[in-house]
């Protein structure tokens, strides 16, 4: 059965088959704006599920750009009538177009709150939101990579089973080799009660004790450990409660990767009926078995779910996709139900080849005809076709760029093989696809350096100096008569106290001005991709959160690991800009599309019989662990017959990444016998059943010329190639033809104020000590102790508490314990005694419990739900990139024009005209955080700022709660310069609320900016002076000059 998107909306569990070109991400994000438009669902109430980061980040931007985009037809069509060409806008316009909009633009203003991850973040998201009910520990640490605590368990154990055994029963390289694999998966070990099986349960028992030992869990642990809580008979009922009350709405993207315990815990959570839990794959995608990718789980959610299928396929043109239905005919890819089925295609063909109709093109050789191995020999022909396609191919109106041409490999180091040949032969091409930065050498080559600098030592330095980075010859270094050993330990104490002294931005630049670095790479072979690389990681680097170089390589080294990961853009970048073919490989090219597709690697399946690995047996799917099988045996032979299964599917992913044209290479020899284009070439075209295997290929297989064309290539040379006309003129060195502007640069609050007497510190979360006069003392109730007297000042106490106060949770059943266990978790980090420590949490709770007086209608922080506050909010703001950039002192200049006579700032203005900051430029990029922004019940946003500074007393006088009246702190603002940081605040508050918030109107949404001076915060009996809340300063700025400053710093006058 077909399905509709604009149909009734599921309301029970379903299963959409979704063949590749389909559209099965299109019809994920536009379900969702349905559900959320049609129904009174928050976008809270909706998980959206993947399998992997880059999957989760696309996912995440193709819904919101559906959102966005629904939301603006159904603005133009109540404006002005207009009717979306959009299906599902038009089907939203039909009838309450205004209420769904309206839906529409609450879910875009709390897009945030959407749950869309991989099904591991989730899991792991989960056990911590169960709380009790959860397994989980909030001291346990992710453990990066358990390849270390795996190897000593099963030593232990080996040590324990085998240490006093009269002759070798488990040979130690292999106990070792099987215990690895048993530890990575969550298969039932096969066979049964064999030595291998016996010891590897044993290793798993130990590496689970040996995990608790350590309080550490492994990133496959968060979905075993949801499935336990789910199925536990005394917490299990009510955690599924809890989940489906947490979700209405659940899709599962890319369904078919799923393992069996993902599955469990989906189907026991999710897949009652009266629940709109929508699960889209395509099994014919299923190529992840590796990876514990259970086909059996998808055919088991056939039996729980109602299934429907997506019909036309919008990526292919005609010819390819009925070319490839012609060359998989009825074959079984894995299962009895699993198939190439006939789908319609949007598009006719849009190539030209010289007028070719085939558009499945298979390149056939025999091995014993070539002169040459057959991987050279396809190679060659690789070469010479893709010099044919750009040559003579067209799309449409243009010629086929290289950028158009893909090709798909088995292995990276195969795919710069031919990277070289195609560059060889004056062909651009680039590695490219879902490679990852961080496994490069380029990562490894920085984690050589890290390890130096954080720990110089000889072997370290040696390391470090070996690498491209540094650039030292090995044979230099252990020469005895060279000095090439002490000048590597120079260049490596260089680069630490750079980074100590102005921060990881400045080891790049280092090592340029000590070694030369772009010259150096750029004049090697590939110079350009390796230079890339090594950028794009110390740009990496250059983001990391750590302020100290041991922290710096912990983070690095769990970066690396995928399995710890926690940041975005890992992909390779592009070496350079000029259009390229795009050489990676196959499994990376899963969920992308080009426009040429070649498979050079697709005639072969080797299989290795000394590797444990998964088999479907008729007790289920295991993980094999025993002996090496012999070929006789029914294990080995359901494993081949499975391995070809998934290669069928492989093969399927690569063609079916073809818009207009796919290639295939196929060369008969001793290794394709049990290849999968071998049997589809070689098939009984009348049977569904394949043989076991096929020894030869027809020359001429049993396949419509029409759709597909095969023909035979023959190589033993290499293809011939015409040198470029020699020039006669004379090589110039080429001259800079444009001015550097030297007032450019990454600057931030800090940045601009920095050097000022007032406010002179390190770019430190401490607050400077103002140059203020001492107050007359207070009287009264101001005499009322501030909570933080005695605390100390300096560095590390500003910083503990901003840290403080960006973990706590200060909801009011839960300030108090949140603020006592974030405390203490902090407190020792920054060298808080604890009897300090006890102090501070008192504090931390009365400043949450201290009214904000007209800053916020008297809500105190504590009355601000976490759906209300938005924490730490970085931004970047381009400054001068409408036009001329700006000076402080026009800031200044706006500022005196705009502030009416009677605000508590009016005297600023003119302090910071006069101050040395007045001549800085505002050319750049202006980068900051907001320490939190609240929304207001009223919709406002609030910029809040947490301030520490201690403003001064009389000689014998305590730090009273009345040392922070509204005039002191309005003459402390003006002295620190925090007028200034308010309104860059402002101002990029303003961006980011044009930005992301629908119906935006400044006059009506800015609320000003408090400055919190948390010493004279006292919860509720924090004294009112002149109906302000001492310690609680308030500032609003008018509504013109935040939007005149943000023209201004935008280089508009």
């Amino acid at each position: 059965m077909m399905f509709d998107v604009t149909g009734p909306l599921p309301t029970s569990p379903l299963l959409l088959e979704a063949s590749a070109g389909t559209g099965k991400t299109w019809t994920i994000a536009a379900l969702a704006t349905r559900f959320l438009a049609e129904t009174e669902m928050g976008i809270d109430k909706v998980l959206l599920i993947t399998f992997t980061e880059r999957s989760t980040r696309d996912l995440r931007s193709r819904v919101f750009e559906r959102l966005q985009d629904t939301e603006e037809a159904l603005t133009r069509f109540l404006a002005c009538g207009e009717v979306p060409t959009d299906a599902v806008s038009a089907l939203l316009c039909t009838s309450d177009a205004e209420l769904h909009r309206d839906r529409l633009r609450e879910a875009l203003a709390t897009f945030d709150r959407a749950t869309i991850s991989t099904i591991h973040a989730f899991c792991e998201g989960m056990l911590k939101e169960l709380g009790v009910l959860g397994d989980w520990d909030s001291d346990d640490a992710v453990l990066s990579d358990p390849r270390a605590v795996v190897e000593q368990c099963a030593t232990d154990v080996y040590l324990n089973m085998f240490a006093t055994a009269p002759e070798v029963v488990l040979e130690p390289r292999r106990a070792l080799l099987v215990a690895r694999e048993a530890c990575e998966s969550t298969l039932p070990l096969a066979p049964q009660g064999s030595v291998e099986a016996t010891y590897c349960e044993a290793v798993r028992e130990r590496f689970a004790q040996r995990k608790r030992e350590l309080g550490v869990v492994s990133f496959d642990d968060m979905p075993v450990r949801l499935a336990q809580v789910l199925a536990s008979p005394e917490v299990g009922p009510a955690a599924v409660e809890a989940l489906r009350k947490r979700f209405t709405l659940v899709m599962v993207d890319e369904f078919q990767d799923t393992d069996p315990v993902q599955w469990e815990i989906l189907r026991s959570t999710f897949m009652n009926r009266g629940r709109a839990t929508v699960l889209i794959g395509d099994p014919k995608q299923s190529i992840y078995g590796f990876r514990n990718a259970d086909l059996l789980s998808y055919l088991d959610a056939r039996q729980a779910a109602r299934r429907e299928s997506l019909g036309v396929n919008y990526r292919s043109d005609r010819p390819v996709v009925d070319g490839v239905a012609e060359l998989f005919g009825t074959v079984r890819l894995g299962h009895e139900d699993i198939r190439v089925e006939e789908v319609d295609a949007s598009h006719q063909s849009r190539l030209d080849m010289r007028g070719a109709r085939a558009k499945i093109l298979l390149r056939c050789a025999e091995e014993d005809e070539l002169g040459v191995a057959a991987d050279t020999a396809v190679a060659r022909d690789v070469v010479e076709m893709t010099r044919q396609l750009l040559a003579h191919a067209r799309i449409e109106d243009r010629a086929l760029a290289p950028s158009d041409i893909a090709v798909l490999v088995r292995s990276r180091a195969e795919g710069a093989s031919l990277l070289r040949r195609l560059e060889a032969a004056g062909i651009p091409a680039v590695a490219a696809g879902q490679e990852n930065v961080l496994t490069s050498p380029a990562a490894a080559e920085w984690a050589h350096v890290l390890e130096a600098m954080a720990s110089p030592n000889r072997s370290s330095i040696v390391l470090a100096a070996c690498t491209d980075l540094l650039g030292f010859r090995l044979a230099d270094l252990v020469d005895d008569g060279s000095r090439a050993s002490e000048e590597a330990f120079v260049v490596v104490r260089q680069l630490a106290n750079a980074y100590l002294e102005r921060g990881f931005a400045a080891v790049p630049a280092t090592l340029e001005a000590r070694t030369r670095l772009r010259s150096r790479i750029l004049a090697q072979p590939d110079g350009e991709r390796q230079l890339a690389d090594l950028l794009h990681v110390a740009e990496l680097l250059g983001g990391a959160p750590p302020t100290n170089l041991q922290d710096l390589l912990d983070w690095f080294t769990r970066q690396r690991d995928e399995r710890s990961r926690d940041v975005d853009s890992v992909d390779h970048r592009m070496a350079s800009d000029v259009g390229a073919v795009r050489v990676l490989t196959l499994h990376s090219a899963k969920g992308l599309e080009f426009g040429v597709v070649l498979l050079p690697e697709v005639s072969d399946l080797v299989l290795r019989k000394n590797q444990p690995f998964p088999v479907v047996t008729e007790g289920g799917r295991r993980l094999y662990v025993g002996p090496p099988p012999r070929r006789e045996d029914e294990t080995w032979a359901a494993y081949q017959r499975q391995c070809r299964d998934e290669e069928l599917r492989l093969l399927y992913v690569g063609l079916t990444r073809a818009r207009h044209l796919a290639i295939a290479w196929h060369v008969t020899g001793r290794r394709s016998a049990l290849g999968a284009l071998t049997a589809l070439l070689a098939r009984d075209r009348d049977s569904d059943e394949l043989a076991a295997t096929y020894p030869k290929v027809p020359r001429t297989p049993r396949l419509a010329a029409d759709l597909i064309n095969v023909t035979r290539f023959f190589d033993g040379e290499e293809p011939s190639r015409t040198a470029p006309p020699v020039s006669d003129a004379p090589l110039r060195a080429a001259t800079m033809a444009r001015s550097v502007d030297p007032s450019w640069r990454r600057t931030s609050y800090s940045g601009l104020t920095a050097g000022l007497h007032e406010a002179a510190h390190a770019a430190v979360l401490d607050e400077p000590e103002a140059d203020l006069e001492v107050q007359p003392p207070p009287g009264g109730e101001l005499v009322l102790a501030s909570p933080m007297a005695g605390l100390p000042g300096g560095a590390a106490f500003g910083t503990l508490v901003h840290a403080v106060f960006e973990e706590v949770d200060w909801a009011p059943g839960a300030l108090e314990a949140s603020a006592a266990r974030v405390v203490e978790l902090l407190a020792p980090r920054h060298g808080l005694s604890p009897e300090h420590a006890e102090r501070l949490t008192h504090a931390v709770v009365e400043v949450c419990n201290t009214p904000l007086g007209p800053l916020a209608e008297g809500s105190a922080l504590t009355d601000f739900p976490l759906a209300q506050r938005l924490a730490e909010l970085d931004f970047d703001l381009p400054m001068a990139d409408r036009g001329a950039p700006a000076t402080v002192a026009a800031l200044a200049e706006l500022m005196a024009r705009f502030l009416p006579a009677g605000d508590p700032l009016i005297a600023y203005p003119q302090h910071l005209a006069d101050s040395p900051a007045a001549t800085q430029v505002l050319n750049g990029m202006l980068t900051g955080s907001i320490d939190v922004v609240l929304r207001t019940t009223d919709g406002r946003f609030i910029v809040v700022d947490y301030k520490t500074n201690r403003l001064p007393v009389g000689p014998d006088e305590e730090l009273a709660v009345g040392h922070y009246r509204p005039r002191a702190m309005a003459e402390a603002m003006i002295q620190s310069h925090y007028p200034l940081q308010a309104l860059l605040y402002s101002v990029a508050l303003h961006r980011y609320l044009s930005w992301r918030l629908p119906g935006y109107r400044p006059e009506e949404h800015l609320g000003g900016a408090g400055y919190l001076f948390v010493r004279g915060m006292a919860g509720a009996l924090t004294p009112v002076v002149d109906g302000h809340t001492c310690g609680v300063f308030t500032w609003n700025p008018p509504v013109e000059l935040v939007l005149a400053a943000s023209e201004l710093i935008g280089g508009v006058r």
